[in-house]
């Protein structure tokens, strides 16, 4: 089993649609693997007023272009890790951006994610390590916590930085007995292979609340989710306020499993 602590700058907030414009990826020992900036994929320069990268920055830094780079990525993650062993990609909402914007870009391409490539998220077991915690659940708020005293050195929102925030909040984890919770609660499979079905529920609903009423009603899985989706010809909404007495926040939930019913009906081959 091998850690990836990751992060994306982007030209936009929407997952599925934004262009990335730089990748870090570091080791568990705190090592750079990759540092990459990216011309996006859809050529639009943006969101610079927060990760500060314009056209300049990309071509100072040799930018490369989006679909070589991903192509890269798959390759030289095989290269190094081997396609048996088990690749754990560690970010900071990982369920709610960066693995969708990691697998919309393999989408785009008609390139499928490695099966042995599992993705797991330490803002919801940040929610559970540290219950309560002020203002916030920010990545700046949580790592400031955990490691005070940065007095601004931190550069938030450079995608090498906050993966450096991700490897030193790792050791946190371990140090608290938390690992085996990160890895049983918050850990999912991908979208391009299915194997997200097997999941436990919450891997797909940032609400706590929903999930357990939904335990209540028998269903635990993503798999079991995902027939109740069907049964109801995706008509959600309907589902969750007259059949589960659930009025409000299940649109992350139903986002995730448009997904699911997309890839699963996509055409790789076209």
């Amino acid at each position: 089993m091998v850690y990836l602590f990751y992060d994306f700058e982007t030209n936009g907030l929407n997952a599925k649609t934004c262009g990335v414009m730089q990748m870090a990826i570091m080791l568990v020992d705190g090592s750079v693997f990759i540092n990459q900036y990216v011309y996006p994929y859809d050529g639009i320069i943006d969101a610079v007023e927060i990760h500060g990268i314009d056209k300049n920055k990309l071509d100072e830094n040799y930018a490369t272009d989006s679909d070589s780079f991903f192509r890269n990525l798959r390759m030289i993650v095989s290269q190094m890790f081997g396609e048996a062993e088990r690749i754990d990609w560690v970010a900071y909402n990982n369920f709610g951006y960066d693995q969708i914007v990691m697998e919309s870009h393999f989408k785009r391409m008609r390139m499928k994610i490695p099966v042995n490539w599992y993705f797991l998220d330490l803002y919801p077991l940040m929610k559970e390590m540290i219950p309560n915690l002020k203002p916030n659940y920010k990545l700046k708020t949580v790592y400031e916590h955990l490691r005070p005293n940065q007095n601004g050195e931190v550069q938030y929102h450079c995608a090498l930085a906050d993966t450096t925030c991700l490897v030193e909040m790792m050791k946190e984890v371990k140090r608290q007995g938390f690992e085996v919770v990160l890895r049983d609660k918050y850990c999912r499979g991908s979208f391009h292979n299915l194997n997200i079905l097997l999941c436990p529920l919450g891997t797909i609903s940032n609400s706590p609340t929903i999930v357990e009423q939904c335990r209540r009603k028998g269903i635990e899985t993503v798999q079991e989710m995902f027939e109740k989706y069907i049964e109801n010809n995706g008509n959600m909404e309907n589902y969750f306020k007259k059949t589960m007495g659930i009025k409000y926040g299940y649109q992350g939930l139903i986002s995730s499993l448009e997904m699911i019913f997309e890839y699963q009906n996509f055409n790789w081959n076209a």
